[in-house]
């Protein structure tokens, strides 16, 4: 009889039970994400708090040295991008993202994609917002990062 020793390992709910306050933090670590699979959930956590309009979640995803870089318009810090987000009258209704792409070189990764978001504005006017994204992300110690953006406004051809 062939055995795997599948009985000297632990399960899931030895770790579990004793240890509930840890879960989040053990299953993070126990189940390895690729690093494409670390990107895109950051990306994901950034389009959330951009429904949520949250900044601390913004926070948790952007790097300190976080930059934006948008043409026509001026640079913006970590701190002024989140107020820039949080301070528009605006309800994001959905984002979704054409030709999503990432790419990964040792601890720096590129995402590009059209980005197309369904707004209410204030006024009760409902637009679609379509902007090409190249977002930039740094891993240090196992901790993904958003460190820049560059984003152009693409102009509604239909």
């Amino acid at each position: 009889m062939v055995s795997d020793h599948s009985e000297f390992l632990p399960t899931i709910t030895d770790f579990y039970l004793p240890h509930a306050e840890s879960y989040s933090r053990l299953v993070m670590t126990y189940f390895t994400l690729t690093p494409i699979e670390s990107v895109l959930q950051i990306q994901q956590r950034f389009w959330s708090a951009l429904q949520n309009q949250s900044a601390s979640d913004f926070e948790s995803v952007l790097g300190e040295n976080y930059r934006c870089v948008s043409p026509l318009h001026a640079d913006q810090t970590r701190g002024e991008f989140i107020h820039t987000l949080l301070s528009i009258p605006m309800t994001v209704e959905s984002i979704t993202c054409d030709n999503l792409q990432v790419d990964v070189w040792d601890n720096v990764a590129v995402l590009t994609g059209v980005q197309v978001s369904r707004l209410s504005l204030s006024s009760g006017a409902s637009v679609i917002d379509k902007i090409a994204i190249t977002n930039i992300f740094h891993c240090i110690a196992d901790d993904w990062k958003m460190v820049l953006s560059h984003t152009v406004a693409l102009p509604d051809v239909g």
